[in-house]
C-alpha cells in the first residue's frame, strides 16, 4: 500500500474505526475517485458533491458503492443533520421524552398486549409505532418486512421488499428480533441494524435523504411520526398525495 494510501485510510479509520474492510475499500474508492490524494484532501469533499450525486438521480445501488457511510448511523446522521438542520437521533429520543408526548406514548402503551422479554427504550418505541398502526389500520407489511433471524442479506427476496424505505426484521417479531436490516429502493442498504429505534430513524432518515415521498398506506403513521418525534414538520410535507380521505393523525390525542 502506498504511503497516501496509508494516510487516507487512517485518516477514515480515526473517525470510524469500526469499519468493515469492504466498506473502507469502498470508501477509499469514492474519495480517490473525487480526487483525493492525500489526507488534507479529504477537507475539500463536501456535503455538495454527496448531494449532487443524489439529485441528478443516481440509482440507490450505486449511491451505496459510491457512498457506504450514508447509509450508517454516522453518515445518515451528518446527512439528514445538514437538510433538515436537526440531530436524527437525538431529536428522536428527546421528543420519546418530552412531557407533552408521554400522555399520547402512555395512552398507546396501554392497549398493547403483546409482551417482551426486553428491556429499555426500544419496547416502548416498537409498541408505539405498532399501536399508532393499528389504530390508523395502515398495513404493516410497507413498513416491515420479517425474515428469520438468521437471514444474511444476499437471502433476502428482493422481490418482496417495498420500493419506499422499509425495515427488515430479522425474527419473527419487532419484540424477538435482536437485528434488522435497512431497504431502499428494494436494495439492502445496511445488514446489521442493532436496535428498532436506529432502524426506525435510519428508514425515516432515508426519506429525507433520498427524495422519498411516504406512501399513501403508511401517511398518518409516519406523518405522526415526523410531527411529533423526528422533524416536527407541517402535516403532508412529505408524502404522495392521491384522492383519498386523510385523517387527522392528531384526533385521537385531543
Amino acid at each position: 500500500m502506498e504511503a497516501s494510501q496509508r494516510m487516507i485510510r487512517s485518516a477514515i479509520t480515526a473517525v470510524f474505526p469500526d469499519l468493515s474492510a469492504e466498506v473502507l475499500t469502498s470508501l477509499e474508492d469514492t474519495l480517490k475517485a473525487l480526487g483525493t490524494e492525500t489526507a488534507a484532501d479529504l477537507q475539500y469533499i463536501t456535503e455538495k458533491d454527496l448531494r449532487q450525486d443524489i439529485n441528478k438521480g443516481m440509482s440507490i445501488h450505486e449511491l451505496k458503492e459510491q457512498w457506504p457511510l450514508l447509509f450508517n448511523d454516522a453518515g445518515m446522521a451528518a446527512h439528514y443533520k445538514e437538510l433538515v438542520g436537526k440531530n436524527l437521533f437525538q431529536t428522536f429520543f428527546d421528543n420519546v421524552d418530552a412531557p407533552k408526548c408521554k400522555p399520547v406514548l402512555n395512552r398507546l402503551i396501554r392497549f398493547q398486549s403483546e409482551k417482551s422479554n426486553d428491556e429499555g427504550c426500544s419496547e416502548e418505541i416498537i409498541q408505539m409505532v405498532l399501536l399508532l398502526m393499528a389504530h390508523f389500520q395502515e398495513e404493516e407489511e410497507l413498513l416491515f418486512h420479517f425474515v428469520e433471524d438468521t437471514c444474511l442479506a444476499q437471502e433476502v427476496q428482493l422481490d418482496k421488499l417495498p420500493m419506499t424505505p422499509c425495515i427488515i426484521v430479522c425474527g419473527s417479531s419487532c419484540f424477538a428480533a435482536r437485528t434488522f436490516m435497512l431497504s431502499v429502493d428494494s436494495i439492502v442498504v445496511n445488514d446489521h441494524v442493532t436496535s428498532f429505534t436506529s432502524a426506525l430513524c435510519l428508514m425515516f432518515g432515508s426519506f429525507y435523504c433520498f427524495n422519498i415521498h411516504y406512501p399513501v398506506e403508511l401517511r398518518s403513521t409516519l406523518e405522526f411520526l415526523q410531527r411529533s418525534h423526528i422533524t416536527k414538520l407541517e402535516w403532508t410535507s412529505n408524502i404522495l398525495q392521491d384522492d383519498v380521505p386523510q385523517e387527522d393523525p392528531w384526533k385521537f390525542c385531543h
